[in-house]
């Protein structure tokens, strides 16, 4: 019994050297000095372009309702959308980006929360804030990947989306800004 401890251990290293040297490589793309391979960078615009697509012209009357009745009358917005379960980084990086772009374009933003709400919490007291409670505009325009970014217009409805992504990606970024010029 005693002799076959070390055979026993000599295949459990062999397998360990073995399975350590064969990692596949992976094509990196350098995105602000972010490493981000680029099969998720590929899967992740393509999401996006998917979800823009899908959205594009939907309009939301229970939107329009909201906006009005937290005196948001500019016809032309741009909302972060998020939902309750969204980590707190994202959605910091959400209002990162959306004050970067309002200040950028002048354009007046929006913060609608869909789904339960945290009576304390902190972007309740910001300016420009809307609670969707009931999912409403959810059903309307239909599943939204939060956080994101939505150009709308009230009447022609959603010109543009743009997913928050976990890593910088300063292109997609600068796309959706340029449409906001349009």
């Amino acid at each position: 019994m005693r002799t076959t401890y070390p055979y026993i251990l000599l295949i459990i290293l062999l397998f360990t050297f073995n399975s350590c040297n064969t990692k596949e490589a992976v094509d990196v793309v350098e995105e602000d000095d972010q490493a981000v391979p680029q099969e998720m960078l590929s899967s992740f615009r393509s999401k996006n372009a998917k979800v823009k697509n899908l959205l594009k012209g939907k309009t939301s009357l229970n939107l329009n309702d909201l906006l009005e009745k937290n005196e948001i009358t500019d016809s032309k917005i741009i909302i972060l959308y998020y939902s309750s379960i969204d980590c707190s980084s994202c959605i910091e990086t959400g209002l990162d980006l959306l004050s970067r772009v309002e200040k950028v374009n002048q354009i007046e933003s929006a913060i609608v929360l869909s789904g339960v709400y945290y009576e304390n919490g902190p972007l309740s007291m910001m300016s420009g804030f809307i609670h969707d409670e009931t999912a409403e505009i959810q059903t309307e325009l239909g599943y939204i990947l939060t956080p994101s970014l939505l150009f709308y217009d009230k009447e022609d409805g959603i010109l543009n989306f743009y997913m928050i992504p976990t890593f910088k990606d300063e292109k997609g970024l600068n796309d959706f800004e340029k449409s906001l010029a349009n």
